[in-house]
């Protein structure tokens, strides 16, 4: 394997939030929906979660796609659940 290379905290926002918008760009669904709020929370969370859990300061760049696959599927999910206002029940 190589040698991994670590972001700092904007690096790794900015990286996933790109990739991510990529990502979404190929679901139909989410064309017209304002998906950027959750995004941003998703990847703040992702990354500070990551960076304690290893007790780094810095995010590996490896992680990137990882967390953009994440955050498409934890989108989809917000935005095709019903939700108890539609009166659907599980």
């Amino acid at each position: 394997m190589g040698n991994v290379k670590y972001l700092d905290f904007d690096e790794a926002k900015k990286g996933i939030i790109d990739a991510t918008h990529r990502l979404v760009s190929v679901v139909d669904s989410l064309n017209n929906a304002n998906y950027d709020t959750y995004l941003d929370v998703f990847a703040e969370k992702f990354i500070l979660d990551c960076m304690d859990y290893c007790h780094r300061t810095d995010f590996p760049r490896t992680l990137i796609y990882t967390a953009s696959e994440l955050a498409v599927k934890y989108i989809c999910l917000l935005y095709t659940s019903p939700s108890p206002r539609d009166g659907a029940t599980s």
